[in-house]
């Protein structure tokens, strides 16, 4: 984004452009996603969201940028009062808040064909999901320290965020089997790794 707008007019403007944009790529998909399409429901002039966005990239990197920042806060609000559960229960409690959020905000999940785009989405998208998998692995703290393990379990918590975003465009039963076998393979590692 080139600016954070100041004036409410202008606040209220980048927001139904957001909201506008959102809309449309539920609807249409990345893909055949406009900017055209947006400004035309929205009776936006170009140099107006010009003044927001240098592009249509852009655009599709703040709303990455804010569902990615949603992702982290849920994980975090999910996780925050269960120190004392077992790693086990901590894991069911991440998986279940990552896929919600899938669930929840069909945006994320429209908006995934677009990370393999572009390289800056692709890079913002891997940098969110290793925040995602430190902030759950924080809460694993059972987990031996050894920089093999550690590495080990940090790239099966990365791996959790794209097999939740992919069991929420599943149907049952193959839904609950993708996110049970995924709650297997964390505790198993949590279960070897535990001193």
């Amino acid at each position: 984004m080139r600016k954070q707008p100041v004036q409410e007019r202008s606040q209220k403007r980048l927001a139904e452009l957001m909201a506008t944009a959102e809309r449309l790529i539920i609807e249409q998909g990345v893909a055949d996603f406009s900017v055209r399409a947006v400004l035309r429901e929205t009776g936006t002039s170009m140099a107006a969201y010009y003044e927001f966005f240098p592009t249509k990239a852009a655009l599709l990197r703040s709303l990455v940028e804010k569902y990615g920042d949603q992702l982290n806060k849920v994980i975090a609000r999910a996780l925050i009062d269960r120190r004392q559960d077992t790693p086990e229960q901590r894991i069911d409690a991440g998986l279940d808040a990552i896929f919600a959020f899938y669930v929840d905000n069909p945006i994320a999940l429209r908006l995934w064909p677009a990370i393999h785009y572009d390289n800056a989405l692709s890079e913002l998208d891997r940098r969110d999901t290793e925040r995602n998998a430190d902030l759950l692995l924080a809460f694993l703290e059972d987990i031996d320290a050894s920089d093999q393990s550690r590495e080990t379990a940090r790239w099966m918590v990365m791996s959790s965020c794209t097999i939740m975003r992919h069991a929420a465009r599943l149907d049952p039963p193959a839904r609950e089997q993708l996110i049970e076998k995924q709650r297997m393979a964390l505790k198993a590692l949590v279960g070897i790794t535990r001193p």
